[in-house]
């Protein structure tokens, strides 16, 4: 075999690798190779902007160092649930789990990494190609579901509960007074039993007073409360609900067109109300 023949091969050998590489960093979503050691030998161009760490900082680095994976509790992924070195302990075929990782700017974000290896011929796992997505969208749209929903189910059972207990302590309420003028108009009752009467009378009718403050409490809470106006530019505040419900509008293969053709004018609401109240009408329709 001759030198040119080596050559020539090293350079098409070259050549396809510049391809692969090029190709890989066009796709849409992040690609990172890792060998045997977790060491980081590929990242292309979305893992860059996913995770806002360059490839230089990145290649030839434990993954683990780089973005000390964890869960919402705090709890370190990098070691004992690490899908990759489940994968190179035998324990899975493949994985996929959803991590928050540290970014380059000292951010974090949530990722789904779904991971999968590399073998020879003969079963070695070699490399591990992981495949990331960027799903913070989609976390922070199930994060106000859940907050919509608790808030939804908190105030229906405050409303019941508050409903139920308003009519029993109106009607002790009645009674004690009842109770009261009965025991200013026994004859027989001297001055002192009189009074010690009215005031175990007077401490009742304080404790039922207070449970009907929490009570109204509570029916305020089911209500729609004190509103808190500001001035609030209405486009902003539509475009804010469109980009939390697109990413799951998405999933359901639900497209949403969001159209403003005439600027919108500045007006006073409570924000958040508004906010909730689109939202929870667009969550039912997605749903």
């Amino acid at each position: 075999m001759s030198k040119y023949f080596l050559l020539d091969t090293m350079d098409t050998m070259d050549t396809l690798t510049g391809i692969v590489n090029q190709a890989l960093d066009c796709i849409g979503k992040g690609i990172m190779i890792q060998d045997i050691n977790r060491r980081v030998v590929f990242f292309n161009h979305a893992c860059e902007e996913i995770t806002k760490w360059s490839r230089a900082e990145v290649i030839g680095k434990d993954c683990g160092d780089i973005f000390l994976c964890h869960t919402s509790t705090g709890m370190c992924l990098t070691e004992k649930f690490c899908p990759g070195m489940e994968i190179f302990h035998g324990g899975l075929s493949q994985g996929s789990r959803e991590l928050l990782i540290r970014r380059g700017d000292g951010t974090e974000s949530w990722v789904k990494m779904s991971v999968s290896p590399l073998k020879t011929p003969g079963g070695k796992v070699t490399h591990l190609v992981s495949v990331i997505e960027d799903i913070s969208d989609i976390k922070r749209f199930s994060d106000e579901v859940l907050r919509s929903k608790t808030l939804s189910t908190l105030g229906a059972f405050a409303a019941e509960l508050a409903h139920e207990v308003k009519n029993p302590l109106n009607a002790m309420n009645i009674q004690m007074t009842v109770l009261e003028r009965e025991i200013h108009d026994i004859k027989k009752l001297g001055d002192r039993a009189k009074k010690e009467l009215l005031d175990v009378v007077t401490i009742v009718q304080k404790e039922l007073h207070r449970l009907s403050g929490f009570v109204e409490e509570c029916l305020h809470f089911s209500k729609t409360g004190e509103l808190n106006k500001s001035s609030v530019h209405v486009g902003d505040l539509l475009s804010e609900i469109v980009s939390l419900l697109l990413p799951q509008a998405q999933l359901q293969g639900i497209q949403i067109e969001f159209v403003i053709k005439n600027a919108l004018p500045e007006i006073m609401i409570d924000r958040d109300k508004i906010k909730q109240a689109i939202l929870n009408i667009l969550i039912n329709g997605i749903e």
